[in-house]
């Protein structure tokens, strides 16, 4: 089914084939992007790059150090291809070959939604004393990377402690890294670990062969297949302002569906003789503060919450159940200490949060579910 059939014009640049999409507008040269604008002036990709490029760098030290003899094989890719044109998304889809592996990359573009995802599928065959790198080159002019550490977000290099990095710039972070300048500024979410981070520049390092630095005679097997899946959201002002930094969250803790049974007198809701339109077990009223844990009291008594603020702006926030509240309670860390909190009505509690805190909540539930 084609663009047209979806009330979606197909673009056209110079006799290549170029899509509007919920991302932005992408310019095609041999079935992949060559370049991205955003917002209608943001260009995003620096002239002549290939978004998601590979190469394998000759690395021959251990695992915990770098030293790059300055052998390197790129990848040779096929033509992108549209795999899948629908009303929702279209997905293009490229071929790459090293030695003894393949390589799978599809470019997921949305519809009406303002980032895209990049998979790439790596059938490994261990080559090695090797790096396999991706490249993601995006033009931020004067751009300051910040990268999501645990409980934290952590700005280089003003945030690091000194001396602490070695070789390439190698960091391991969380569900996302961003890359920003005072007006705009793109965030890649990711459920891959691995980075080399320097000025203006994110590679993701995908898989690495090396002998230990415990034992040189032990390497990790690597063979199979391995999955990465890095989604790219351009944005406006910063990723705190945008709250770009979200879709980390939900790439890597995607909702889930199941069957229900709603025949009465099996009831999901109490009270209720269908499912209402939304409903959720317990939400915050502000998108930049999470709850991040949920679990049984050590001691049995109710329900323990992990509470963090995930931007640093600190504030007021309501948290809500589905079920009613008996009380609320701050503790510390260990579950120890009384606070009595504010209960806004009986299935709600307000919390005044630290910037960047991290806050531990006791909550006793009703019987009723």
């Amino acid at each position: 089914m084609s663009d047209g059939e979806h009330g979606v014009p197909t673009i056209c640049d110079d006799g290549e084939p170029s899509l509007s999409v919920g991302a932005g507008y992408l310019e095609m040269e041999g079935g992949w992007p060559v370049a991205w604008e955003y917002d209608g002036e943001m260009l995003l990709l620096p002239d002549n790059s290939d978004l998601g490029h590979i190469c394998a760098e000759r690395d021959i030290a251990d695992t915990v150090r770098e030293e790059f003899t300055g052998d390197r094989q790129e990848v040779e890719w096929s033509l992108g291809e549209m795999i899948a044109d629908g009303p929702v998304f279209q997905a293009i889809q490229r071929e790459g070959y090293l030695p003894q592996t393949t390589i799978t990359q599809q470019l997921i573009l949305y519809r009406d939604l303002s980032y895209m995802d990049l998979r790439t599928v790596i059938d490994w065959t261990q080559m090695r004393d090797v790096q396999i790198r991706m490249a993601l080159p995006f033009d931020i002019p004067d751009g300051a990377i910040t990268y999501e550490s645990p409980y934290c977000a952590v700005r280089m290099p003003d945030d690091e402690m000194p001396g602490t990095y070695r070789g390439s710039g190698g960091r391991y972070l969380q569900k996302w890294v961003d890359l920003s300048n005072t007006d705009c500024g793109i965030t890649v979410a990711s459920n891959s670990a691995g980075y080399s981070l320097g000025e203006g520049a994110i590679t993701p390092v995908l898989l690495r062969d090396g002998a230990s630095c415990g034992a040189r005679c032990y390497r990790t097997d690597l063979r199979g297949r391995h999955e990465f899946v890095h989604r790219l959201v351009p944005h406006r002002g910063s990723w705190s302002e945008s709250l770009s930094h979200l879709a980390g969250w939900e790439l890597n803790c995607p909702l889930s569906q199941c069957r229900m049974n709603i025949m009465r007198p099996i009831e999901p809701v109490v009270g209720e003789q269908f499912l209402p339109q939304e409903r959720s077990f317990c939400f915050t009223d502000r998108r930049e503060i999470a709850v991040t844990a949920m679990k049984q009291a050590y001691d049995g008594n109710g329900y323990i919450l992990r509470i963090v603020d995930l931007v640093g702006k600190g504030g007021e926030v309501k948290v809500e159940f589905a079920s009613d509240l008996i009380s609320a309670h701050e503790t510390d860390a260990l579950e120890q200490g009384v606070q009595p909190l504010g209960l806004q009505h009986a299935k709600g509690f307000t919390l005044t949060t630290r910037p960047f805190g991290i806050h531990t909540v006791r909550v006793v539930l009703s019987e009723s579910r």
